[in-house]
């Protein structure tokens, strides 16, 4: 069985109303784009302006993650990209990148998903 099923399941458990897997321009593929309470995005910079996208007027985005990169987000302009009072927040752990935790541990590709893992 896939991981994603198994995580979604544990996410709903724990009050998640629906989970996604991210792609490319995901706000545009969804029925509920604009209508979306709250967004935690863990993918990082290179989705960012697209989970904003998806929020309703209120909405909360925390971005939780870099998985897709750090790569400066070009052109960001709140007042036209996000809707009128939409909350974006961020939770930063400072602790990625010292010699506890170097970011050459952190499973990742070039775009931002975790690298396939043989399961036995």
């Amino acid at each position: 069985m896939a991981v994603f099923p198994i995580r979604f399941a544990t996410l709903e458990k724990l009050g998640a109303e629906r989970c996604e897997i991210e792609r490319l321009d995901l706000s545009k593929q969804i029925r509920d784009a604009k209508k979306i309470d709250a967004v935690l995005d863990l993918v990082g910079n290179s989705v960012m302006l697209d989970s904003l996208a998806m929020l309703r007027g209120g909405g909360r985005s925390c971005l939780a993650g870099w998985l897709g990169g750090l790569d400066p987000i070009t052109d960001f302009n709140p007042l036209l990209q996000m809707a009128s009072g939409v909350y974006l927040t961020f939770f930063g752990s400072f602790v990625f990148g010292t010699p506890g935790f170097p970011l050459s541990d952190v499973p990742r590709t070039g775009n931002g998903q975790r690298k396939k893992e043989k399961v036995t």
